[in-house]
């Protein structure tokens, strides 16, 4: 996409501080779209360790970290 790391990390690092900027403009908007991406990972996580077990468990294995 961009010819050059560093050209990349340029970009990376002015969109930081955009993102920091309205970050501090809007602290409502920020936390609340925090939240909701929190909890779209926390569902997502569940149903994806879910589906991991149930599969383990119709291989007759366990899932569990266990050494």
């Amino acid at each position: 996409m961009f010819k050059s790391l560093s050209t990349s990390l340029i970009m990376r690092g002015v969109l930081a501080v955009i993102a920091g900027i309205i970050a501090i403009a809007w602290p409502g908007v920020t936390i609340l779209a925090l939240v909701i991406l929190f909890a779209v990972y926390a569902f997502m996580n569940a149903g994806l360790e879910g589906r991991g077990r149930s599969a383990a468990g119709a291989r007759g294995r366990s899932s569990a970290a266990c050494c």
